[in-house]
């Protein structure tokens, strides 16, 4: 192929481009506008799932809103039944104390009136004993008058009013005793329903200066209310029998010694 056939071929191919330039402009036109309706249609698509799942969304989020007030509902309640056994709590603590504070009232109460029982027998032996003390006594005088009698008769007849004498001093120191035993249960009732006065004080008075005084005080009563009453009795009783013991034994040596002479 020489060279004019060759420009001529390519003046062909460009005419016949020329010519079907329409048709190829109208194809493109074709496909641009499909896609622009796919694309559109496919925009409203996901425009229409945004719009489902955002409504989704606002549907989920109102109920956590509501299960949120549900549980801050929940909370209050809980919190409510929280403050109420609480309080009943220390309601039923108070009784407990209260109760137990009557109770320890009325067990002191009861071992006072005991010692009372006692120490009412016990002011009866003394009467008893006295009341014969006194008939022995007559009675020697009496026989001294009367009779004439030799000294160591008469101290023999003295000496019969020993075991009353000591009848005397055995009755005068169970009373003691008995006495002494109903006035501390008599104290420690009146500390135990005390008590109970201080406590709700000390719990209105949250100050350390109040409680400074108050506690102290407290512990003081409630160590004696819990400490044994034999513990004092005990340490003036040895004292007291081993007093009489000497008392006795001094005794009988001087009636030993008169009656020897």
């Amino acid at each position: 192929m020489n060279r004019k056939e060759a420009l001529k071929k390519w003046e062909e191919i460009i005419q016949d481009i020329e010519n079907k330039k329409p048709e190829i402009d109208r194809l493109f036109k074709i496909l641009k506008e499909a896609n622009i309706e796919q694309t559109i249609a496919g925009i409203s698509q996901k425009e229409t799932e945004a719009n489902s799942k955002s409504e989704l969304i606002g549907q989920l989020y109102q109920k956590s809103e509501e299960k949120i007030k549900e549980i801050d509902n929940i909370k209050i309640k809980t919190e409510e039944l929280l403050n109420t056994n609480n309080e009943q709590a220390e309601k039923i603590s108070d009784l407990l104390q209260k109760a137990a504070a009557g109770t320890l009232f009325e067990a002191f109460k009861i071992r006072k009136t005991e010692h009372e029982k006692s120490a009412s027998f016990w002011v009866k032996m003394i009467g008893v004993a006295i009341i014969a003390l006194l008939v022995i006594a007559g009675w020697i005088v009496w026989v001294v008058h009367i009779k004439n009698v030799l000294s160591y008769e008469f101290l023999v007849k003295l000496s019969i009013s020993i075991p009353l004498i000591f009848w005397l001093s055995f009755s005068t120191k169970q009373y003691t005793k008995s006495k002494k035993l109903e006035e501390e249960y008599a104290f420690k009732s009146s500390i135990s329903l005390s008590l109970e006065a201080y406590r709700d004080l000390l719990k209105r008075e949250s100050g350390e200066p109040t409680k400074a005084e108050v506690v102290p005080f407290i512990t003081s009563a409630v160590d004696k209310i819990f400490s044994s009453p034999n513990e004092n009795l005990a340490q003036h009783s040895i004292k007291e029998d081993k007093d009489i013991v000497d008392s006795f034994s001094g005794l009988i040596e001087k009636i030993a010694r008169l009656i020897g002479k």
